[in-house]
């Protein structure tokens, strides 16, 4: 009986220790597709182009999130909590491709001066229904007033309406 018991029990301890590694190289795997490590001292800046404000300076080789693309060359990235734009020419391992198959748009909403619930500008592959201007980051307004449309974002590109 002991002798079934301790089988039983290394049976078990070693199910739980080929799943956590399995579970290892599954998160490993999973994230490194998504690791994008900057080439040279980086600028984050605060809009998708090299004339927004400068936010900090990345050092060359840490890793970046990168959220989505923003027009051009330029990508929406979280470093250690700070978002803003890179260039990604500057980074490792991004691709247009690797970059659509791992970013997800979620969107998100606000209350307008007049009380309604509209959506917050949205990166779109097309122009999304209810989309009332392009903004200067590449993200789509819904914005129903002119006043302050995609004020964080750049400012507005042009009207769709």
């Amino acid at each position: 009986m002991i002798l079934f018991v301790n089988r039983e029990r290394f049976s078990l301890k070693l199910t739980c220790l080929l799943v956590t590694g399995l579970l290892s190289i599954f998160s490993f795997i999973c994230f490194s597709q998504q690791s994008h490590y900057t080439t040279t001292d980086l600028n984050i800046r605060s809009g998708a182009g090299a004339n927004y404000r400068m936010l900090y300076s990345i050092p060359r080789g840490q890793p970046v999130d990168v959220l989505y693309k923003a027009g051009g060359s330029w990508v929406a990235v979280d470093y250690r909590g700070i978002k803003g734009f890179v260039n990604s020419n500057y980074l490792t391992g991004y691709s247009k491709h690797s970059q659509s198959q791992h970013i997800k748009t979620v969107p998100h909403y606000y209350k307008n001066i007049d009380g309604d619930r509209i959506q917050s500008p949205t990166h779109s592959d097309r122009v999304p229904n209810g989309a009332t201007a392009v903004c200067k980051d590449g993200t789509y307004s819904f914005s129903r007033n002119r006043s302050g449309t995609c004020s964080h974002h750049g400012g507005v590109d042009y009207w769709l309406n």
